[in-house]
């Protein structure tokens, strides 16, 4: 999942309106390569990548009034920042205790350590945090079923409940607001759909899933209310799609998929786009590239003016 010679590429981060409008960046060039736009929209986690000396070195940075300022420092890769609903933690994934990633967490204020999550021989990456802060999404590589989605309880006795558990492809998860619903993408089709059914699963919720999509789909993100999904199209088209969702007590209707607006950025990534709570703002990592320019720290003002127009 990570980039190779990830130090010679330069990826901006801009806001971009829903339809279409490039409104302004929130940095302007850095190695970066996954996003999470904090509750309250006045914080940004990203994914970046420094070289010091020579050696390029993956970490959480945050960016806030303006500053980047570094999360972790483990010489390890740390990556895909999840916020807390609160925003006073940060999850993330991290191969520093061997070369299976775990996840991690770690207060947003820099205080303490990082708080390992959890264990095991299987490769995870967070994906979400649930609104209610009592579990955590994310994915599993599993050498029999491949890629599953899982939750983490984090609270009780912690045991991880498989939430998309079968021999295809579960790449990517987005909890509902409400908590009641996971939207995911799936392979079972013969490529990456987005499914919606119910969270954590194996409960006494509605039973079955609801397909949304039908051309293609990756990462997926809900709009605040839960009356909405944006999602990623499969493909080098770049394409951020809607869909308008109504949830019943028992079942989901999706209306169909629409384009908002299409932009440069990486297929078939994790944390590549996040979105305001009300729908109307998009971040994206963009795919310009510079080749064998000094890597430095870049200081943006006011960049949460973008959030206001």
């Amino acid at each position: 999942m990570y980039l190779s010679n990830p130090a010679s590429i330069k990826r901006p981060i801009v806001w971009i309106s829903r339809d279409g409008k490039q409104l302004g960046e929130a940095a302007p060039e850095g190695n970066f390569n996954a996003l999470a736009l904090a509750p309250g929209g006045q914080r940004l986690a990203v994914e970046r990548t420094v070289t010091t000396g020579g050696r390029a070195n993956r970490d959480i940075w945050l960016l806030a009034r303006g500053v980047m300022t570094r999360l972790t420092f483990d010489a390890a890769r740390d990556g895909f920042p999840v916020w807390s609903p609160d925003g006073k933690q940060v999850a993330f994934s991290s191969d520093r205790d061997g070369s299976v990633a775990q996840i991690y967490r770690k207060d947003a204020s820099g205080a303490g350590l990082e708080e390992r999550l959890t264990e095991g021989p299987n490769q995870k990456y967070v994906l979400d945090w649930s609104r209610d802060g009592k579990y955590l999404l994310y994915r599993e590589g599993n050498p029999t079923t491949g890629r599953d989605l899982m939750a983490l309880p984090l609270q009780g006795d912690k045991k991880p409940i498989p939430v998309v558990n079968t021999p295809f492809q579960e790449s990517t998860g987005a909890i509902s607001p409400d908590g009641r619903w996971v939207a995911y993408a799936s392979n079972d089709s013969g490529r990456n759909e987005l499914y919606v059914q119910a969270f954590p699963g194996g409960g006494s919720g509605p039973k079955g899933r609801w397909q949304v999509s039908s051309g293609g789909a990756y990462e997926v993100k809900w709009r605040g209310d839960g009356k909405e999904l944006y999602y990623q199209s499969q493909g080098q088209d770049g394409k951020v799609m809607a869909a308008a969702i109504q949830a019943g007590s028992q079942d989901i209707h999706a209306e169909t998929p629409r384009v908002l607006f299409s932009a440069d950025f990486q297929s078939g990534a994790l944390h590549e786009f996040d979105v305001t709570p009300d729908g109307q703002r998009f971040l994206l990592i963009l795919n310009s590239r510079t080749e064998g320019r000094t890597e430095r720290l870049t200081v943006i003002s006011n960049w949460q003016a973008a959030l206001r127009k």
